[in-house]
């Protein structure tokens, strides 16, 4: 079991301010910037837990959350690309049709008409 730690000044993961990089570039990809950031993203109840093997237990299952949603929306976004273009390729065929048929009753018997009657 872990002892519980008590700081003596206030800790950034508490809540406390995060320290200010001097470059952006790479200053807020440093392992002081970036660590804190990460445990300040995460759900209060994995930072809070008491033990270990808990606390890697609901990290993982955070993570897989965190990539199920991602697959989740991408799949949803490429599912919603392919129906938009399915319908497209569907509105085509339609008005390829259209055009074959408007082409086939009306204007080809015009235009044999204007070949055999003016040749």
């Amino acid at each position: 079991m872990l002892t519980p730690y008590e700081p003596v000044r206030s800790l950034t993961s508490l809540g406390g301010t995060l320290p200010k990089s001097r470059l952006k570039s790479k200053g807020d990809r440093a392992f002081a910037i970036r660590a804190l950031l990460l445990w300040n993203n995460l759900p209060e109840e994995i930072r809070l837990t008491n033990s270990v093997s808990s606390f890697k237990s609901l990290l993982k299952t955070h993570f897989i959350d965190l990539l199920l949603c991602d697959v989740i929306l991408k799949l949803s976004f490429s599912l919603l690309l392919l129906s938009y273009l399915y319908l497209l390729f569907i509105l085509l065929v339609f008005y390829l049709f259209i055009f074959f048929l408007y082409f086939s009753l009306y204007l080809l018997p015009c235009l044999l008409f204007v070949f055999f009657f003016y040749w």
